[in-house]
């Protein structure tokens, strides 16, 4: 009997094979000496970009809340990975009488 090969699928497919594709798609060669360890470098930053999902909000706020004596726009130089595009954004904040750190 010989050994039947499964196909790879997007839900069996590595993180890094997934990226492969995408630049494929993208009409890139990912052979390409400066596309070689893209996939991983790409598995690695969504892994540090998303890390916020595995943690408590609530332990990290109770560590970060102060009072503040002023009312003016604070630009947050940390941003955040938007869940559904996957898009990098800074957004603005307006403290009242507590702000985070």
């Amino acid at each position: 009997m010989t050994p039947v090969e499964t196909a790879t699928t997007l839900t069996s497919a590595t993180f890094e094979e997934l990226v492969k594709e995408m630049l494929i798609r993208l009409g890139e060669d990912p052979a390409r000496e400066g596309l070689i360890r893209t996939p991983n470098r790409v598995h690695r930053a969504f892994e540090f970009l998303t890390k916020g999902y595995k943690e408590d909000p609530d332990a990290l706020l109770k560590k970060a809340l102060f009072t503040v004596s002023y009312d003016e726009m604070v630009i947050v130089k940390a941003s955040t990975t938007c869940c559904r595009s996957l898009a990098r954004f800074t957004s603005p904040i307006f403290p009242k009488a507590k702000s985070l750190a």
